[in-house]
């Protein structure tokens, strides 16, 4: 099942523990954030749009990225479904 092979984080740029927390609370997000107090992360990405999206198979290899506001996330997830089958 796709859920159990592809997990899903965020990254959150300048932020401390305390304000993911509630940011989370505020807008009810199920999947871990992780802090990136620096932008260390960030700016190793080349400062990418937020949001940014990142696709890799479970060996690390980058197969997809989504730079900006997911419009149509119903055929995003049919992507994922069409690379995930492919590896």
């Amino acid at each position: 099942m796709l859920r159990d092979e592809i997990k899903l984080f965020g990254l959150s740029v300048g932020n401390d523990e305390k304000q993911i927390e509630a940011y989370k609370n505020e807008l009810s997000v199920s999947f871990p954030i992780v802090p990136d107090r620096t932008g260390e992360v960030y700016y190793a990405l080349g400062i990418p749009t937020l949001p940014f999206m990142i696709i890799t198979n479970p060996e690390g290899k980058l197969l997809m990225t989504h730079r900006g506001i997911l419009e149509d996330p119903d055929h995003m997830l049919r992507e994922i479904r069409e690379i995930h089958g492919q590896h």
